[in-house]
């Protein structure tokens, strides 16, 4: 536990606010790359790529089977493995990264590419990326219990990570549509490329830095 964090002899740690807020910039990470993926994806194969809409539909109804399959998968692993880190924190730290990498694999799609192609980027991204999400959130939220033994700091990490979470999915939506193209613009996507690998880097960076501080 930090040390800015106050013992009580009589009661359980006290989590101080600099604690709080460190804990809760793990879900602006989380939510702003979430938030971007939910929001521009569709409209990046479909409307940018022109991946037909069956494609698209199968490869949603693939991505939500692995959905449903993995979060009990993966609360199963880590509930049954032990770091001298930590049981849970490791996961967190070192999923970051790879959250990083398919989040920007999910933009990088050949645009030259045939339909069948982009379909399999598509889905094989998709499942990748959500593996890492999936694994990221599932350990945050394990977590909460385990910081602190008294409910009222609960609920002060409950409400940072609600607060930076509803900022990181408002920025989700503003971010893609100030670097997409539009209209009448020629058909670049390198500057949303270049805004999503930056959102990538910070997204994970500020996860990390709460494994960093949250024992």
């Amino acid at each position: 536990m930090s040390q800015s964090n106050k013992v009580s002899p009589a009661g359980p740690v006290k989590l101080s606010l600099k604690y709080k807020i460190v804990w809760g910039i793990a879900a602006l990470g989380t939510s702003l790359i979430s938030g971007i993926f939910a929001a521009l994806l569709p409209i990046f194969y479909q409307d940018y790529l022109g991946v037909q809409a069956k494609w698209i539909a199968a490869a949603s109804a693939i991505y939500a089977v692995w959905n449903a399959i993995n979060d009990p998968l993966f609360g199963y692993i880590t509930d049954s493995t032990r770091f001298k880190s930590g049981r849970r924190i490791p996961y967190m730290r070192f999923t970051a990264p790879f959250l990083a990498l398919t989040f920007i694999m999910v933009w990088f799609a050949p645009p030259l590419a045939g339909q069948q192609a982009l379909f399999w980027w598509m889905l094989v991204s998709m499942i990748l990326y959500d593996t890492a999400y999936t694994m990221i959130g599932l350990v945050y939220s394990a977590l909460l219990p385990e910081v602190s033994e008294s409910d009222a700091e609960r609920n002060g990490l409950q409400i940072s990570s609600s607060l930076f979470g509803l900022l990181g999915t408002l920025l989700g939506f503003i971010i893609p549509d100030m670097f997409r193209p539009k209209g009448t613009e020629s058909l670049s996507f390198l500057p949303l490329q270049m805004s999503m690998i930056v959102v990538a880097v910070i997204g994970a960076t500020l996860i990390v830095i709460t494994t960093l501080v949250v024992k």
